[in-house]
């Protein structure tokens, strides 16, 4: 039996249930799915202590009646005394409020002395008026019938219903978590223009991950103690209290947060995650609490309609997965727009350099640190290198002997133009094109004036990706977007292969390769 059928057979609180179990009375087996399995055996257990509930019996003189130690007659005929004792003490306090009534005094006229000259009231019993007398300090739940000594626990609101519809919790989390992914994509775009469905790294997708869960950590159990609920929940219906029907705390409210990463998302790693989501699903399916809501009330305020409010929260995940990866693609922009001066050009390079769209497909250098003369410097710091005439270079000297592009500027300083001049070096019997650095100009400079989207579907970014289709030696201008861009790849015994590697076809022969670049802008 489970605990939604004890629930449906006593009229129990599943609430006292557990309760009963943490205090040792009641010790049901477990099933093979370590789901609770209630026996008839147990179903009386419960039968008996709720009768003796009934009569105000302290906990503690159940247990030892069920352990033998106190015979039920000897319990008995002592409650009938302390329920006799109270009887009498709510007596002589109801004839002392009359006799307050009856006077008619005010609170600075009272003469306390006086009426405390009537007969004294008994003392209250250690264990009457719904007193456990279990030395914890903490209050016991009601009992669970109709009694003026123990008011129930408070039963969930007129319509609802417990959630267990497992559909319904996973859009209400799927929300809230792309909620939070949403405020990590946009402060990554923001503040460091990464994009984590750009810059498709294992570090960024682990570290995005992460950092949606601290915001979750953080914002979940502020919503839960405030207001019973989150965004999520709040659209699907759903609210979350303790067993008394009281607002979570902050710390239950982060444990059960933990409970959700822990058994419901098996931490995110591969096959456990579908294993325990599996598991949950199925919990649900056999309306058993999950391990995290043991000891919360989770339930659905609009009962069971709440596919509309599901298909609104379909469409409102799709329009933040949407706005999320268009945050992601912001960060793939220059962060210097519009007009640009020599040094803005540089900063935009060594920005995009860092950025793995731009550059993950290539065997170049990638990440660049430009100086404001536009010379390529060393960014190793600490490190001292070699490079083949025994060069010794070492953090911030100058790699190259000339700058990395020559710019042309208007008379406001502005630049106008860039061109980028290669020739290879076979020392290694190979050499890479630079079509990396030709990529980032292009997108340092034309992506200062146009959108992302509008800037990956440049036809000039997709001549740089077809550098083995150019003919040799003749110039080939493309333009678009307001740019033209002109490419000339002069070559002699050697080959394109794919990474922008060229290598000699003909080893016994001289080999040359020079590549020249340049991009304009058309007004």
């Amino acid at each position: 039996m489970t605990i939604r059928e004890i629930e449906e057979q006593l009229g129990l609180p599943r609430a006292t249930v557990r309760y009963y179990e943490r205090e040792g009375l009641l010790s049901p087996a477990r099933g093979g799915n370590n789901y609770r399995d209630y026996t008839a055996e147990d179903v009386a257990t419960l039968e008996k202590i709720c009768l003796l509930r009934q009569l105000d019996m302290p906990l503690d003189t159940i247990k030892a009646v069920q352990r033998g130690e106190v015979p039920l007659r000897e319990a008995l005929e002592r409650q009938e005394k302390l329920l006799g004792d109270g009887e009498e003490r709510l007596r002589r306090a109801s004839e002392l409020c009359r006799s307050l009534l009856r006077d008619g005094v005010t609170y600075p006229e009272l003469d306390a002395g006086r009426y405390r000259q009537e007969p004294a009231l008994p003392a209250a019993s250690p264990a009457g008026a719904g007193a456990e007398g279990t030395g914890q300090g903490e209050a016991p739940p009601p009992a669970p019938t109709a009694n003026r000594w123990l008011p129930e626990l408070p039963p969930l609101p007129e319509g609802a219903v417990w959630a267990y519809n497992p559909w319904q919790r996973f859009w209400a989390r799927s929300l809230d978590i792309i909620l939070a992914e949403l405020v990590v994509v946009t402060a990554l775009a923001l503040l460091f223009r990464i994009g984590p469905v750009t810059n498709e790294t294992t570090l960024v997708s682990i570290g995005t991950t992460v950092l949606t869960w601290v915001v979750v950590f953080l914002a979940e159990p502020t919503f839960l103690a405030l207001w019973g609920t989150t965004p999520g929940k709040w659209l699907l219906g759903l609210r979350l209290e303790d067993d008394y029907g009281r607002k979570l705390t902050w710390g239950a409210g982060f444990l059960r947060c933990w409970g959700v990463l822990v058994t419901g998302f098996g931490l995110h790693i591969p096959i456990f995650a579908l294993w325990r989501g599996w598991k949950c699903y199925k919990a649900c399916r056999e309306e058993e609490p999950l391990s995290y809501d043991q000891e919360n009330r989770y339930y659905s305020r609009v009962g069971d309609r709440w596919r509309w409010r599901a298909a609104g929260a379909a469409a409102l995940t799709l329009a933040l997965a949407v706005a999320g990866v268009l945050a992601s693609f912001w960060a793939i922009l220059p962060p210097n727009r519009g007009e640009l001066t020599r040094q803005e050009f540089y900063a935009n390079v060594s920005a995009l350099s860092d950025q793995s769209f731009w550059t993950g497909s290539s065997l170049s250098s990638g990440p660049m640190w430009i100086d404001e003369e536009g010379y390529l410097l060393n960014r190793q710091k600490g490190v001292i290198i070699e490079d083949g005439q025994g060069r010794l270079f070492h953090y911030g000297d100058r790699l190259e002997d000339a700058p990395l592009y020559t710019l042309e500027v208007d008379e406001g300083g502005f630049v106008t133009a860039v061109t980028l001049t290669w020739e290879a070096d076979w020392d290694v019997g190979l050499a890479v094109l630079p079509v990396q650095r030709a990529t980032l100009a292009t997108a340092a400079f034309q992506g200062s004036r146009m959108g992302a989207f509008e800037l990956m579907d440049s036809p000039i970014l997709e001549a740089l990706g077809q550098m083995d289709t150019l003919p040799n030696g003749t110039p080939v201008p493309v333009s678009g977007g307001g740019f033209t861009a002109t490419l000339t790849l002069e070559r002699d015994n050697c080959r394109i292969a794919p990474m922008s590697l060229i290598y000699p076809v003909d080893e016994g022969r001289a080999s040359s390769c020079r590549f020249t670049f340049r991009l304009e802008r058309d007004n």
